[in-house]
């Protein structure tokens, strides 16, 4: 379990980067984009962001240098090959292969368009243009930096024990609500938090609660069961171990570790056999 008061009081983005993943995203901003790529593949657009709480002057509170490194960071960021297996190979709504070979090829291959950032009032506007279907993809990355960004420039003010005191009474309030939703029949709860997060790391803990906490009434799972979508991320997990699937042997391998044991990642793509592995 990270020590996110340890993490946050020697923080440095490149040790914790806000985006690490392109698919850190909400899962229909991926149906959205394959159905824009399908149908207006040359239409082009602006989006601009825009800060709907004006009294909140984020250009005087974010560091536009630390702000460029983290955009910057994320236009490097492509799909990595655990990423394109569990897109291309699972069960999303009943339906295989929800995702066509043509859409993964490109999305295999895409990097997010540039950006134009500039600072107006004390607010930063933001604004991407280019196509459809590769502009939109800014929209939830954009939205967890400066969150995210917001969030450190705050609790730069608090040394290591205010921030261990700070997260022990988080995540106990978080744990006490959870108790609470264990009584409610029926419950099915997801989440739905990336784009208004805390942080990355925050998040991530607390859907492993949510998980740990509530079982199967927390929907935040796919492929038989067995495989997990955290903040993006795909992980194989069975009794004893969870493994996330970015820790691919070296970089070009199609070889990664579950349960101790070297399994092809191209065996996986079958949901029957990948079952049949995580069960041995």
């Amino acid at each position: 379990m990270v020590d996110i008061a340890t993490r946050v009081y020697n923080h440095k983005w490149k040790i914790d980067p806000i985006v690490r993943s392109l698919i850190d995203t909400d899962f229909y901003k991926l149906l959205m984009c394959q159905s824009v790529f399908r149908n207006k593949p040359d239409t082009q657009v602006t989006f601009s962001l825009m800060n709907r709480s004006p009294q909140i002057r984020l250009a005087e509170i974010v560091d536009e240098g630390e702000l460029r490194e983290q955009l910057d960071h994320i236009r490097s960021i492509k799909v990595s090959r655990g990423e394109s297996t569990f897109l291309r190979g699972n069960t999303f709504y009943g339906k295989r292969q929800m995702f066509s070979s043509e859409f993964m090829e490109w999305f295999e291959n895409f990097s997010l368009p540039p950006y134009h950032l500039e600072k107006r009032d004390g607010q930063y506007q933001l604004t991407f243009e280019g196509k459809w279907h590769e502009v939109m993809l800014w929209e939830v990355p954009v939205l967890s930096v400066l969150m995210e960004m917001r969030s450190r420039s705050v609790l730069k003010t608090l040394d290591r024990f205010q921030l261990q005191v700070l997260y022990a009474r988080a995540m106990t309030k978080l744990w006490e609500k959870i108790n609470s939703l264990q009584k409610l029949d029926g419950l099915r709860i997801a989440d739905f938090g990336t784009r208004r997060r805390h942080s990355f790391l925050w998040q991530d803990w607390c859907v492993q609660a949510m998980h740990a906490g509530l079982g199967k009434n927390f929907v935040g799972r796919q492929l038989l069961n067995q495989y997990y979508i955290r903040n993006g991320i795909a992980y194989f997990f069975s009794r004893k171990s969870i493994i996330n699937l970015n820790t691919i042997l070296p970089k070009k391998s199609s070889y990664l570790i579950i349960n101790r044991k070297t399994v092809n990642i191209d065996d996986l793509q079958d949901v029957k056999n990948a079952q049949k592995i995580l069960q041995k």
